[in-house]
């Protein structure tokens, strides 16, 4: 299909969500109803333009769009939800947001009920997220057989942290060690530091208990175990195509259609993340078996080892 006339995104993580999902919505989502959740929807402008985009892309589906956030992180401010909502509103009327979205502690299960949604996204969530086997499980629970999910995140091996701007810094083990390499980074020039705003010291020690709190950042290997032992298929290969869409991007070209990728089989070492999981995202994708063989696959996933120097290999 021609993309004269396609929404185009704001974001160059929006539109490779979107090519992504276009990519395998096809054999994985028969029938007409396409429901998708996005998990961690944040300021909603994710699902409003999903909303925009597979309406266009895609006219034969009828789209059920729903979205949850957490309540008890602390990354987002009280009252981003009702902005979200408004949001919604605005730019996707005749839609029921207030039964489409969910406002959730992040230890609770996710409020739908077992294989309810074809696909699942997420942009910028899971190095947010405090337990990464209850966020997969709950997951894998939501999907039907055969659906899937995409998201975009940066591990553990990026050079530059995405949040400060600063190297290395969320690989530093304690709080106090943060704050004083945060300090010694912003003099040399690193990170988003205003002395009109506050101390150099009040930065670090508020950006250190940030990084102590609000990030856990996991490496390609560790969440490709959890994946795998959540009874998931895992695969790293549309990692590639961010940074192609961020440089036709760049060069003013539109985007190109996205090639489904074919799952990794059982047991596989994770590839497709080498080199862009040091510079910054990742695109993982996950599927939900179509039979009833996850069981064996948790059980040949590899031991989940919490191992911070661990780098993937090709």
């Amino acid at each position: 299909m021609s993309q004269a006339g396609a929404p185009r995104a704001a974001s160059v993580t929006h539109q490779h969500l979107l090519d992504v999902m276009l990519a395998h919505v096809g054999s994985a989502t028969p029938g007409n109803l396409l429901r998708v959740l996005d998990a961690g929807c944040g300021d909603g402008l994710l699902l409003a333009f999903l909303a925009r985009g597979l309406a266009w892309h895609r006219p034969d589906r009828v789209l059920e769009l729903h979205g949850f956030d957490v309540h008890d992180h602390g990354v987002q401010p009280k009252d981003y939800f009702d902005r979200t909502l408004d949001l919604l509103r605005t730019q996707v009327p005749d839609t029921p947001w207030e039964q489409r979205l969910a406002l959730i502690s992040d230890s609770a299960p996710w409020p739908w009920p077992e294989a309810r949604f074809d696909v699942v996204v997420s942009n910028q969530v899971l190095e947010h997220v405090r337990d990464h086997r209850h966020f997969l499980t709950q997951l894998r629970r939501v999907l039907r057989p055969g659906g899937f999910s995409v998201h975009v995140f940066p591990t553990r091996h990026c050079w530059i942290e995405p949040h400060l701007h600063i190297p290395f810094v969320h690989r530093i083990g304690t709080p106090k060690g943060v704050a004083r390499y945060i300090e010694v980074a912003t003099r040399l020039g690193f990170g988003r530091h205003d002395p009109a705003c506050e101390s150099r010291r009040a930065y670090a020690l508020r950006h250190a208990d940030y990084l102590a709190h609000n990030v856990n950042y996991r490496s390609v290997r560790e969440l490709h175990a959890l994946g795998m032992q959540s009874g998931l298929e895992v695969e790293f290969g549309h990692t590639a195509g961010l940074y192609l869409t961020k440089l036709r991007q760049l060069l003013g070209r539109s985007p190109r259609p996205v090639r489904a990728q074919p799952p990794q089989p059982p047991g596989a070492p994770p590839r497709g993340a080498l080199p862009y999981c040091w510079l910054s995202s990742v695109t993982l994708v996950l599927r939900r078996p179509e039979s009833g063989c996850a069981e064996n696959e948790a059980i040949a996933a590899p031991t989940l080892r919490a191992d911070r120097s661990e780098v993937p290999r090709t």
